[in-house]
C-alpha cells in the first residue's frame, strides 16, 4: 500500500515543516527500514490557492487503497478528502493526522483534549497517530458527511450554518493577527446577537429522528416527544429563528470545545452516535421563556437578541460546551431561564438523523452562510446525509 504525506505549511501556527523534518522523517525512515518490501513514502506540499484538494484529486486516480499522512488541521484533512471525492473515493484511506492545524477536531475527537496525556507544550500530543501507525496498533472507522449545494462536498468534522457558520467566515479575516483559536472568540462576540431565519428538515433512516431527553438521559425518538410534530414519513420540519445549528460526526470543535457530546468515537457505547447517523446540535431563542416573555411585553427586539445572548447562548458556550459538553442537560425553567440540569423543556435541541436540509428564509441573505469543515459556502439550500461506501479509517 502506498503512503503519501501532505505537508500544508500555511496551516495553524506555520510549523509543518518543522514537524515534517524533525519528527515525520524519521519515523517514516524507521517504518520503512522496519520492512524493507514496503514503499517508500511519497511527499506533497499543498498549493496556496487549492489548498489539499488537487493533491486529493490526484491520488484518487490511482484507484488503490492508500495511506494519507497529513500535516496540518481539519481544513487540509477536509480539502485531500474532498479532492478525492470530486474523483472517486479510493477502496479504503488509512488517514493519519499529525496535527498542525489551528483548532485539530478531529485529532482530539480520536484522542482526547490531551493526546497520549502529554501537556500542550509538550510536541509529542501531535504524534499519537504517527506511532500508531508505526506501532500498526488499531485503526477508527470514520463517518463523512455527503453535503449538496449544488455541487457536492464532503465533510468529516462539521457543516454548520447560523452562528458557528459565521464565526469560520467572519475569523478568516482575523487569520494574518490572530493564527489560535482565538480569533473564533474573537468573531463570535461579533456574531452571537444574530438570529437566522429558515427551516431544518430532520430526515429519519434505519431508525427515527431522535432528540436527546437530559430527564431520561437517552435519545428518544421525536414521535414520544410533545412538543413535535412529524408527518407520515418521520420527517420532521423545524421553524427558525436559529442562533446554533450544527451537524457534527465528531464531538467537538476544539480540544476543549465540545457542543455534541454523543458523536464522537469516546462517548459511551449506548450513547455513542450509529455510524449512519448525524448528531445536530440546535439552538432556537424563542423556547426561553424569558425570551417570550420579553417580546409579550413589547421589548424592543435588538435588546431581546443582547439579553438571549448574554443569557442562554453564554451559559450553553462557556458552561456546557466548554465544560465537556454539561450543556445538554440544560434546562428552562420558568423565568429562571437556564437552570442547570432539570426536567423543564431543554435549552439544546440535540437531534440525531440520517439525513437533513437547510432551507434558508428568503428574507435572510445571512442565512445562505454554510460552513463545511471551516470551507465557507453560500447556498440557497444544503442537503446534509451520512456518506456510504466511503471507506475511511483513521490510525489512533
Amino acid at each position: 500500500m502506498s503512503v503519501h504525506v501532505v505537508c500544508n505549511a500555511a496551516a495553524g501556527q506555520q510549523n509543518a515543516e518543522s514537524v515534517l523534518k524533525e519528527y515525520v522523517h524519521k519515523y517514516l525512515d524507521a517504518w520503512k527500514a522496519a520492512d524493507r518490501t514496503r514503499v517508500a513514502p511519497t511527499y506533497h506540499s499543498t498549493d496556496p490557492t487549492h489548498g489539499a484538494k488537487q493533491i486529493g484529486a490526484a491520488l484518487a486516480r490511482e484507484k488503490a487503497p492508500l495511506t494519507l499522512v497529513v500535516l496540518g488541521g481539519d481544513g487540509t484533512v477536509h480539502e485531500a478528502l474532498d479532492g478525492m471525492q470530486s474523483v472517486s473515493i479510493p477502496s479504503e484511506i488509512f488517514l493519519v493526522i499529525v496535527p498542525t492545524g489551528t483548532a485539530n477536531a478531529m485529532y482530539h475527537a480520536l484522542f482526547g483534549t490531551h493526546p497520549g496525556g502529554y501537556a500542550a507544550t509538550d510536541p509529542r500530543w501531535r504524534l499519537c497517530a504517527l506511532q500508531a501507525f508505526a506501532a500498526s496498533k488499531s485503526t477508527q472507522p470514520l463517518s463523512l458527511m455527503r453535503v449538496t449545494m449544488g455541487d457536492t462536498h464532503l465533510s468529516c468534522v462539521v457543516t454548520s450554518h447560523a452562528l458557528h457558520a459565521a464565526i469560520l467566515r467572519d475569523s478568516e479575516s482575523l487569520r494574518a493577527s490572530h493564527p489560535g483559536i482565538e480569533r473564533f472568540k474573537m468573531a463570535a462576540e461579533q456574531n452571537m446577537v444574530r438570529w437566522t431565519e429558515g427551516e431544518l428538515v430532520l430526515e429519519p433512516g434505519t431508525e427515527p429522528v431522535q432528540r436527546y431527553c437530559p430527564s431520561k438521559h437517552t435519545f428518544v425518538p421525536v414521535a414520544a416527544l410533545g412538543d413535535y410534530q412529524a408527518d407520515q414519513h418521520g420527517t420532521l420540519r423545524i421553524q427558525g429563528p436559529f442562533v446554533y445549528l450544527t451537524a457534527m460526526v465528531v464531538d467537538r470543535l476544539e480540544a476543549a470545545f465540545v457542543p455534541a457530546p454523543f458523536a464522537g468515537p469516546r462517548c459511551e457505547a449506548a450513547l455513542r452516535r450509529p455510524s449512519d447517523m448525524v448528531d445536530i446540535v440546535v439552538l432556537r431563542p424563542l423556547r426561553s421563556p424569558v425570551v417570550q416573555k420579553a417580546i409579550a411585553q413589547g421589548d424592543p427586539m435588538d435588546k431581546i437578541h443582547e439579553m438571549y445572548a448574554q443569557g442562554p447562548l453564554a451559559e450553553v458556550f462557556f458552561e456546557g460546551m466548554y465544560k465537556d459538553g454539561a450543556h445538554v442537560s440544560f434546562a428552562y425553567d420558568g423565568d429562571e431561564d437556564v437552570a442547570g440540569e432539570q426536567a423543564g423543556m431543554p435549552v439544546v435541541e440535540y437531534f440525531r438523523a440520517a439525513a437533513y436540509a437547510w432551507r434558508p428564509a428568503p428574507t435572510d441573505p445571512s442565512a445562505t452562510t454554510t460552513c463545511v469543515d471551516g470551507t465557507i459556502f453560500h447556498a440557497d439550500a444544503t442537503s446534509v446525509q451520512v456518506w456510504e461506501g466511503a471507506y475511511v479509517h483513521a490510525w489512533c
